[in-house]
């Protein structure tokens, strides 16, 4: 049967760049995306075939314009063919 683990983002929160870790049992298609606590899409971080094993990607708290993100509740969501999961990561930028 085929699995999937997406892995708590690490540091959670964070400021400037976040961890996003994942594990696949078989290879397969992937997408990888973030959005605000609304529903709505922020960042596509990956669209496209994996092989099996564990992947790691990073995240600096932008969205797919390349705009800064303000502090905020976002949600990390993957899917393939093994289904799908979700994260909730924290964002919290310095208001100065």
């Amino acid at each position: 049967r085929s699995r999937q683990m997406l892995i708590q983002n690490y540091p959670n929160p964070f400021t400037y760049q976040t961890t996003i870790s994942f594990h696949l049992t078989r290879p397969g298609m992937v997408r990888l995306s973030i959005y605000d606590l609304s529903g709505r899409h922020i960042a596509l971080l990956v669209n496209e075939m994996r092989p099996a094993g564990n992947h790691t990607v990073q995240w600096n708290g932008t969205d797919d314009a390349g705009g800064q993100l303000s502090s905020g509740i976002y949600i990390c969501n993957l899917i393939s063919g093994a289904g799908m999961q979700s994260k909730i990561m924290i964002l919290t930028r310095s208001e100065f």
